[in-house]
């Protein structure tokens, strides 16, 4: 087979400065076989020689693009199912992408973390698209997932730890078992309970943590967080600092009813929740439009009534093409 290197995207792709589109042809090309796979990861190991070691980076939503690339082409994870057991050896092979993706841009996530997952666990990974769905989990746990959310769990709790990998959004209603911790990783932060219930939503720019029920410790680096009910923290990802204050649970949780609520809500939060349920990228092109501020309810809607709307009430113009949704005007004082 003829293992044609695509090296400008890749280039393009460690220098950040790819379009989505060259994502998207790069992602495929990888996902595509085996040997891709290696060859793009001796790119990335010389490419990593370049940076400094401690360069900040955050891993882009882009990790969640190239595990479905991988996916589509496996011919052992096509089934109809929406939870697929995987095997460690295709486990070993998705995860070594992944990782290569995050030396790329400076670092080797998972080997610093001593939560990483140990290798001998069957782990499922359970999708949603445009739709909620809820899992229960072997201990009991329950997770309802937003729309375009991905969990990755073991098959069964069997460790001195209960963990699981998050992307996207969702509410966890964790069974409680004093011995057995239970982490959820998303990106830097890895949040750890022994039984409540809390919102978790990750985002390329954010990583949210609000709690409904109990107690829950929020860590990042050498830095944890105690928050309590009606407590969020905000995790800024590439300024790697986080806020904490009280938060509005019932607006927060409003899409577990497939209901979207923004009150008074700045442009730039609002944007964040169009993000996770609607799955598209939202881009607003100039800081001023940062600080309009938005109060709507919308129940069940489609994007496009929901971006009429907004364009209406607080006078913004927007654009939807190739799934990213491009927000202009003058904006607010």
């Amino acid at each position: 087979m003829e293992h044609s290197v695509p090296e400008h995207l890749i280039v393009r792709y460690l220098s950040r400065e790819a379009t989505p589109a060259e994502q998207e042809a790069l992602f495929d090309w990888v996902a595509a076989d085996e040997r891709h796979q290696q060859l793009f990861h001796e790119w990335v190991t010389a490419w990593e020689q370049k940076l400094p070691y401690n360069e900040a980076f955050h891993l882009s939503p882009a990790l969640a693009k190239l595990n479905r690339r991988i996916d589509a082409y496996d011919p052992v994870l096509t089934e109809p199912a929406e939870v697929r057991t995987i095997s460690l050896t295709w486990w070993k092979v998705a995860a070594s992408v992944a990782l290569f993706i995050a030396a790329g841009l400076g670092i080797y996530y998972y080997s610093t973390h001593p939560t990483a997952q140990p290798v001998d666990v069957a782990y499922a990974v359970h999708r949603t698209a445009g739709v909620q769905q809820t899992v229960t989990l072997a201990d009991g746990s329950v997770v309802t997932l937003n729309a375009h959310a991905l969990l990755r769990y073991p098959t069964t709790f069997d460790g001195a730890t209960r963990e699981v990998y998050l992307e996207g959004e969702a509410f966890f209603s964790v069974a409680r078992d004093e011995a057995h911790p239970f982490i959820i990783h998303t990106g830097a932060l890895t949040t750890q309970v022994l039984g409540t219930s809390f919102d978790v939503r990750s985002g390329a720019d954010a990583v949210t943590v609000s709690v409904a029920t109990g107690k829950v410790q929020v860590r990042h680096g050498d830095k944890a967080h105690i928050l309590l009910p009606d407590d969020q923290l905000v995790y800024d990802v590439r300024r790697r600092t986080a806020r904490t204050g009280k938060v509005n649970l019932v607006a927060e949780l409003a899409w577990m009813q497939r209901v979207l609520v923004f009150d008074d809500l700045s442009l730039e939060e609002a944007a964040k929740k169009l993000q996770a349920a609607y799955g598209v990228r939202v881009v607003l092109e100039n800081a001023a439009l940062r600080r309009c501020v938005i109060t709507g309810r919308y129940t069940n809607q489609p994007l496009e009534k929901v971006l009429k709307a907004m364009a209406y009430t607080i006078g913004i113009r927007y654009t939807l093409r190739d799934n990213t949704v491009t927000v202009t005007g003058k904006g607010c004082d």
